[in-house]
């Protein structure tokens, strides 16, 4: 069985859009000397001036976005490679695939809980 051309060119673009804002996302700066996801803040453990409070927030939506972003990415290179997996070994495909996307809906709930 041969894997559909345009999954995989689909599953390439959403895995080379993945790293490219994995490298964005590492390079987001967090007011206050905070690491993502400002757990200090979060917690209450640091009390954030107003304008470090609009940085932070500010921070964490462009994090937000990107990392939406991100998962779309995910979810269309893993659905590229369950495909390339699937051509030679369909049941290994269909677990790739699903086991691939189930790290993006543990991404998204962590984001959710954030």
């Amino acid at each position: 069985m041969q894997p559909s051309r345009s999954l995989l060119r689909l599953g390439a673009v959403g895995a080379a859009l993945s790293t490219v804002l994995l490298v964005g996302m590492a390079f987001t700066a967090q007011p206050a000397g905070m690491d993502y996801p400002g757990l200090a803040a979060l917690t209450g453990q640091q009390t954030l001036s107003a304008a470090d409070l609009q940085a932070y927030l500010g921070g964490i939506r462009l994090l937000f976005v990107l990392d939406g972003f991100f998962l779309a990415g995910w979810v269309l290179a893993w659905a590229g490679i369950g495909e390339l997996v699937r051509a030679r070994q369909p049941l290994l495909g269909l677990l790739t695939l699903v086991f691939g996307l189930l790290g993006a809906l543990l991404d998204f709930s962590e984001n959710s809980l954030i």
